[in-house]
């Protein structure tokens, strides 16, 4: 994919957000494209052999669908989201026009599942346990500098006043400002001022932070590093999928984060 340019090579923008408008390209042919889809076809193939439902009455589903329509957006009252259980077949989606920026995994029904519900995944009947690997794309910026990230350290704390630690309500916030800039490649990011108000912070106060708390990253904001990074952990995502998936144990990603039948965490 990549975004509508002008003559420029600028992104074009319209209507009232804004907005760039998404495009999808066609895929050049080469040996990696081959064996990336050949992959991806053993992927699904495995997946497809598989139940993977969610254990929820029909009460429950109704007011999960509801919670989901209104959080992006919907009418509260009348509007549901509904989840479409058999899109259990992944698909890969490479940005800016190269086959070496992005390349994550979409479209599994469970990914656009609130996290609190995700307990509810079942995988052909059992219980399930998911495992975050949290700032995988800063962690990995790091790793490319040479740099190790202290694993007990989290990522997201750039030192606001009174930090809970990660249950911190602005932990997510902070997490989207800063993928968002290190995938800006194009310098059009604003940081929305809900988020800058829910922290406190101007926007150059929070880049400020940010550069205090990691100076390695905050020398790539602008640069795009962000879909090198989401390519790397693609490429990571891809190789445990293949090796459990060999064994048969059924894993679903969920980007910086894993689905796996309760007991094979240690597997994963």
């Amino acid at each position: 994919r990549d975004v509508k340019r002008d003559a420029g090579g600028r992104p074009l923008r319209s209507g009232k957000r804004k907005r760039t408008t998404k495009v999808d390209l066609d895929i050049p042919e080469s040996s990696l494209v081959a064996q990336h889809r050949s992959n991806l076809t053993y992927i699904n193939n495995k997946l497809r052999q598989h139940c993977i439902s969610l254990d929820l009455s029909n009460e429950h589903l109704l007011q999960l669908q509801k919670e989901m329509a209104e959080n992006t957006g919907g009418d509260t009252q009348e509007s549901y989201r509904t989840l479409h259980f058999q899109r259990v077949q992944l698909t890969r989606i490479f940005s800016r026009g190269s086959m070496e920026l992005g390349g994550r995994f979409y479209r599994g029904w469970w990914q656009a599942l609130p996290g609190k519900h995700r307990p509810h995944i079942r995988i052909d009947g059992k219980k399930t346990v998911e495992v975050d690997y949290s700032g995988m794309s800063l962690r990995i910026i790091y790793a490319l500098a040479g740099h190790d990230m202290d694993p007990e350290v989290d990522p997201y704390d750039i030192g606001l006043e009174d930090w809970s630690g990660r249950s911190d309500n602005r932990r997510s916030s902070i997490k989207k400002i800063i993928n968002a800039l290190i995938n800006d490649e194009d310098g059009v990011y604003v940081i929305p001022k809900k988020a800058l108000k829910l922290l406190k912070v101007t926007g150059d106060e929070f880049k400020l932070l940010l550069a205090k708390k990691h100076p390695l990253i905050a020398k790539e904001l602008n640069s795009g590093i962000g879909l090198k990074t989401q390519y790397i952990d693609s490429q990571i995502a891809e190789a445990v999928m293949l090796d459990l998936l060999k064994k048969d144990v059924v894993v679903l990603p969920v980007h910086d984060s894993f689905i796996v039948p309760a007991g094979y965490q240690s597997a994963l």
